[in-house]
């Protein structure tokens, strides 16, 4: 055992042995933004690889040094263990001064990190591009979400970040794929001068393609113009988000049982995330609370059921009736709505009557209110009101139990009616029977006598 266990012992030395000196290396740099400029903060992502086989670099910590030419603001990080043939990266912010001029500038990065039982500091030299001494225009954009298919203004803002005044300016833009584009117009605007610190606007009616993928896309933006050194050309990207919000049909197409069952369909441009549908409380429409249901996601096109709960209140025996019982006077509580006959829904105590709340059959139709909560592709929660049409009709019926503790039923109006017609049409006929009846025995005893 002692023998396997030395033998492991050196055979791991010999593998640290045989491994890399120095394990790590930097195969990536990027800068944000692309375009550097004098003044500009600047952050540098450098991805260090651990070109090792078989040992870890451990505690490590890596920083930067740009020369005089930058401040740093952020140019330490730690990054910790980066095992054999891993990467990890790297994150330092760095300000260019002013002054800078345009060029390629050597920064040097200094990785340390433990190898085994040795402690390691290696350098890695990279270049910082400066592409600009200054920079003349800014270019900002407003709004900075549109929705796909619907034609949406936007203004581009063009800010004289520069000392002296500029003129002859031609700007324009364009999205590469060209699923953004402007409406009735060219992409191109001209402005006459813009003094230092002053801006101008160059608006557009634009729409994207309403079979584009929501996301962010990228503008190319290009501004030709003329300053103290001459004619100049500047180039950028401004960021634009396609997608953000929805809209929703809602109607109602079912309503028996004590439930309501609503249509909901999301008839925008957008999907729709982790929607939730509430309906308050709404006692003329039969909801006497709060209801909630969810319904997941709710892509463009698509639509689903939702079904609300009609809910019941209880209300004391006093209230339903005066020197009778409500159902009796042929209307509902206060009056609301009108008895609907059919079996009892429930019993409740001695004293109390259980109503389900309905629309009166004698309204034409009554407006529901529904709330539609959901997660628009900008990640924004957003909540879309709507009022919904129900048609009057029957939903159910009162009943309950009088203070003898028996069902009331109500009276059946039209079978007594019929009933009161009958007897009278009968007592009718029996008199002109009995009259005639008379009639003819007195002409018989005339006849006798």
């Amino acid at each position: 055992m002692a023998v396997f266990i030395a033998a492991l012992f050196f055979a791991a030395q010999g593998a640290q042995a045989s491994d890399y000196g120095m394990l790590a290396e930097v195969v990536s740099t990027s800068f944000l933004p692309t375009s550097i400029h004098a003044g500009d903060v600047i952050t540098i992502a450098a991805k260090i690889n651990n070109r090792g086989t078989s040992i870890p670099m451990e505690g490590t910590t890596v920083s930067i040094d740009a020369g005089s030419q930058f401040e740093q603001i952020d140019a330490d990080a730690e990054i910790g263990t980066i095992r054999q043939g891993a990467q990890k990266t790297a994150i330092f912010t760095l300000r260019a001064k002013q002054d800078t001029p345009v060029g390629y500038y050597p920064a040097t990065i200094m990785i340390n990190y433990a190898r085994g039982e040795s402690l390691i500091s290696q350098d890695e030299n990279i270049l910082i591009p400066v592409s600009r001494t200054e920079r003349n225009i800014e270019v900002k954009v407003s709004p900075s979400v549109i929705n796909p298919g619907n034609p949406t203004q936007i203004s581009f803002t063009l800010d004289n970040a520069g000392d002296s005044a500029i003129s002859n300016i031609l700007f324009s833009w364009q999205e590469s794929d060209n699923l953004i584009l402007p409406l009735g117009s060219d992409n191109r605007r001209y402005v006459g001068i813009i003094m230092p610190g002053g801006q101008e606007t160059a608006t557009y009616t634009v729409a994207a393609d309403p079979n584009i993928t929501p996301g962010i896309y990228s503008l190319d933006v290009s501004v030709n113009f003329t300053d103290s050194n001459g004619t100049r050309a500047q180039a950028s990207k401004v960021g634009l988000i396609i997608g953000g919000g929805t809209d929703f049909e809602v109607s109602a197409q079912n309503a028996s049982g004590g439930q309501l069952s609503l249509s909901i369909a999301n008839i925008g441009a957008n999907n729709a995330q982790s929607v939730v549908v509430r309906v308050p409380r709404q006692a003329a429409a039969g909801i006497t609370s709060e209801a909630t249901q969810i319904l997941g996601n709710l892509n463009r096109g698509d639509f689903t059921i939702a079904t609300v709960e009609t809910q019941q209140r209880q209300v004391s025996s006093s209230s339903a009736s005066g020197s009778g019982n409500a159902a009796n006077r042929g209307m509902g509580i206060g009056g609301f709505g009108r008895v609907l006959q059919g079996p009892q829904q429930a019993t409740g105590q001695s004293g109390q009557v259980q109503q389900a709340i309905r629309p009166d059959r004698n309204s034409t139709a009554s407006e529901l209110d529904v709330q539609i909560e959901y997660t628009d592709t900008t990640g924004q929660r957003q909540s879309v009101p709507k009022k919904v049409q129900l048609a009057a009709q029957a939903f159910g019926s009162i009943s309950g139990t009088d203070e003898s503790g028996q069902r009331g039923q109500g009276l059946p109006f039209l079978p007594i009616g019929l009933l009161v017609m009958f007897a009278a049409g009968a007592a009718a006929y029996n008199h002109f029977r009995a009259k005639k009846s008379w009639i003819d025995a007195g002409k018989i005893i005339g006849a006798i006598i």
